[in-house]
């Protein structure tokens, strides 16, 4: 079968995808072609599968027109997340709705178990697909990512150090391949589907495990010269910082406050302080994250001095990024977001210490609305966008 060529024709499928449904006379007006030249090529991918005829839209006059829609079953886009103790991948179909999800938790380092445990989720994830053309994979990854050779560069939770995972999983899928940061693909799939839409410059920083961030900039992500822009867990905050980040040092924000090192000082002062509040209650049993947000949130004293420490620190590694970037909005994600209520503010007043007197005024900040199904979501998302905006061919 021959590949698709003609610009026009990647023009109309990215217009039609971002419309949902539109009208022919209106794909001509847009694109600033003949209608008998829209007609021609949306017949030729109604033939191919990819445009299916839909309801009758509203008339001002006439014969009402006839709607065109991407059909969502032409193709699949597989979403895969290598994240810090897990790999999940999902199986998205081309109106953006997510067919199949399945989460693989990681038991070993060791590079070629998490492949081989890899290879064993996306075969499950593909065949999910049947008879149906998957037309690319989308690639999240924890840590340092060349997205242009689709190398690994640095990955502090798996050790790994200038993988070329794209080129592995080529060899393995005859596949179109996209790869980037786990963070800058949650931000992709905040600004299409979540909390971050219709804005153009914004923040998405992710509190877990790790903790990175993805920068937008007017609609661009941003990569850095090396690729290890929104690397804000390293910045360090605490000069005397005692616990070691993922990254080897000491008194980066991740270290500080990322949930494993929060829970880490918690139990540490539990056990050598006179601590009152009602996690010596509960103390018996494994503390988690969830404890800490539920005893700020019911006015424990302790509880809400941990989430101001949280807040205090986020706003020192925030203030010079503000200052430099000036974004209208941060998306946060994570658990933290189970008490928001006491955060939020308290990053909105101590972020006036750390930037510039008129560079956070305007900040509004949200929490992210797509969880845990955001990187491979934005993974997928990356993969749609290029395939409509002609950078990955189609037949």
């Amino acid at each position: 079968m021959k590949p698709l060529k003609d610009k026009n024709i990647f023009k109309i499928l990215k217009i039609v995808s971002e419309e949902k449904k539109i009208a022919r006379k209106d794909l001509a007006r847009i694109i600033n072609i003949t209608p008998a030249g829209v007609t021609k090529i949306t017949k030729k991918l109604i033939e191919k599968g990819y445009l299916i005829e839909t309801e009758k839209g509203n008339s001002i006059g006439g014969r009402p027109p006839i709607m065109l829609e991407l059909n969502p079953e032409k193709g699949y886009i597989a979403g895969i997340y290598y994240a810090p103790k897990k790999i999940k991948g999902i199986l998205m179909n081309l109106h953006s709705e997510i067919l199949y999800s399945e989460t693989h938790e990681i038991k070993s380092k060791n590079k070629d178990t998490i492949l081989d445990e890899s290879y064993k989720l996306i075969d499950r994830v593909l065949s999910k697909a049947g008879d149906k053309n998957v037309l690319g994979i989308g690639v999240a990854l924890n840590g340092l990512v060349d997205s242009k050779e689709g190398v690994s560069l640095f990955s502090p939770h798996y050790r790994w150090r200038d993988v070329p995972l794209m080129a592995i999983l080529k060899e393995r899928y005859d596949l179109p391949i996209v790869i980037d940061n786990d963070v800058r693909m949650m931000a992709v799939a905040e600004k299409e589907y979540g909390a971050a839409k219709g804005n153009s410059s914004f923040i998405m920083l992710n509190i877990g495990e790790g903790i990175g961030a993805g920068i937008v900039i007017e609609d661009k992500i941003f990569h850095g010269g090396s690729y290890s822009a929104g690397e804000i867990g390293h910045l360090k905050v605490n000069e005397e910082g005692k616990r070691f980040c993922s990254c080897g040092k000491k008194g980066c924000l991740e270290a500080e406050i990322s949930t494993e090192n929060i829970m880490a000082k918690v139990k540490g002062e539990m056990e050598s302080e006179n601590i009152r509040s009602y996690l010596t209650e509960i103390r018996d049993r494994d503390l988690n994250f969830e404890d800490i947000c539920e005893g700020a949130n019911n006015g424990d004293y302790y509880c809400i001095k941990i989430i101001e420490y949280i807040g205090e620190n986020l706003a020192k590694a925030l203030g010079s990024v503000v200052n430099i970037i000036n974004p209208e909005l941060l998306v946060i994600n994570g658990e933290v977001n189970r008490c928001q209520e006491i955060l939020y503010p308290i990053i909105k007043l101590s972020i006036q210490k750390y930037s510039m007197y008129n560079a956070a005024k305007k900040l509004e900040i949200k929490a992210g609305e797509l969880l845990q199904k955001g990187a491979p979501l934005g993974a997928a998302a990356v993969v749609y966008k290029k395939i409509f905006g002609g950078e990955i061919g189609l037949e």
